[in-house]
């Protein structure tokens, strides 16, 4: 029985990964740097480890992630959340000891990037959009279309909140925050948002999904994911994975315009809500080194829509989610919670320890609470030592 170490628990995504994992026969370990994130809590979870922070202390976490891995002879770290792009960056000594499913970090730095990854996507087959980048408030901003509007979004950022949206030309340098340089300005085009994850091997897609997001957090996080089938999107998601013969977990967020023209608008080279919806996952297919055969074919995905419970209680009634509360009960009563199962009960008392530590974060920090629940193991282009 292989032994897996999944990293980033505090993630509702990591319970899923959890369970199937156990499911499949395998043994399953935890790890985080929160005291009390919801998956030390899952059911199948043989032992917990609280990481340091590897943004702040690289040193102590891969010191105490490598001593975990050789106590307890992990086979696999499964990264969930942006511990990824530090556990990529020491991936040759990881490796030593376990396997760590993940790209390397000079591929996943280019994809985070918002303003490179349109770049690859355009070399991939993938509707890009045109894209510029002011790295400093005196880099000039090339001539713009004055007759449309346009986004602009720090080319390294998460959950969309410090996105600007629907900007006239005019108006964009005086809207660029001179804290979060460089940004990245695209055209911006409206229609309906979608979003799609994906797990690879070898650039063969294992287990794809794609979903709206229904009901929001603010601007960005979806709490809500209502499964759809996008053909379109899922043959782009496949020029992408072949073309970079990418082996890990992928997401990407879409917009599909009035017209039914798809673009990529970003990419996260990570576990996202997607894998909520995702049909059965061949774990034997994606761990092995040779990959899955010639024939292998992804199953259809799961349609059958999802919901973080409690989040949908606290923001599913507020702006910008614009459904009445005829349609919000609808919702809710027609999607499964990602966090409670019956075998699986303790993460949904979990999650409001979880809750409690990152509100007493919020109040010495000083940040969102969405900020606080990500600024130890965020990376945003800085250096790696």
């Amino acid at each position: 029985m292989k032994k897996i170490l999944v990293t980033g628990v505090r993630a509702p995504a990591a319970l899923e990964i959890i369970r199937r994992l156990a499911d499949a026969g395998y043994e399953v370990y935890a790890a985080d740097c929160l005291h009390f994130p919801p998956g030390r809590f899952s059911a199948p979870i043989k032992e917990y480890a609280q990481l340091p922070s590897p943004r702040y202390d690289l040193k102590k976490f891969k010191s105490k992630l490598i001593g975990f891995v050789k106590k307890h002879q992990i086979d696999i770290i499964f990264p969930i959340c942006e511990e990824v792009f530090y556990l990529s960056s020491c991936k040759q000594e990881l490796e030593k000891y376990c396997h760590v499913f993940c790209e390397d970090m000079n591929l996943l730095s280019r994809l985070h990037n918002k303003y490179i990854f349109q770049k690859i996507a355009r070399e991939n087959y993938m509707g890009a959009i045109e894209t510029f980048i002011t790295s400093n408030p005196s880099d000039p901003i090339p001539n713009l279309d004055e007759n449309k509007t346009y986004v602009a979004k720090p080319v390294f950022s998460r959950f969309g909140d410090k996105a600007l949206l629907n900007l006239h030309p005019h108006e964009i340098r005086d809207k660029l925050s001179p804290d979060l340089y460089p940004w990245a300005v695209q055209e911006y085009i409206r229609g309906e948002e979608f979003c799609s994850y994906a797990i690879c091997r070898n650039g063969v897609i294992i287990s794809q999904s794609c979903y709206q997001p229904y009901f929001r957090a603010g601007q960005g996080s979806s709490v809500y994911f209502k499964a759809v089938l996008k053909p379109e999107i899922f043959k782009q998601v496949e020029y992408l994975v072949k073309g970079l013969h990418y082996t890990g977990q992928i997401g990407f967020d879409f917009i599909e315009s009035p017209d039914g023209k798809t673009f990529v608008l970003e990419c996260n080279p990570r576990c996202t809500s997607g894998v909520h919806l995702s049909p059965h996952i061949d774990w034997e297919s994606a761990f092995s080194i040779e990959g899955p055969g010639d024939d292998f074919q992804p199953p259809v995905a799961n349609l059958r829509s999802k919901m973080i419970s409690l989040a949908m209680i606290i923001y599913g009634l507020r702006p910008p989610n614009k459904q009445t509360i005829t349609e919000f009960i609808h919702s809710y009563v027609n999607a499964d919670d990602v966090i409670f199962t019956v075998k699986d009960w303790k993460p949904s008392f979990g999650q409001f320890l979880s809750l409690i530590e990152l509100l007493w974060r919020r109040y010495k920090t000083g940040q969102s609470l969405k900020d606080a629940s990500t600024t130890d193991i965020e990376w945003d282009g800085q250096d790696i030592e």
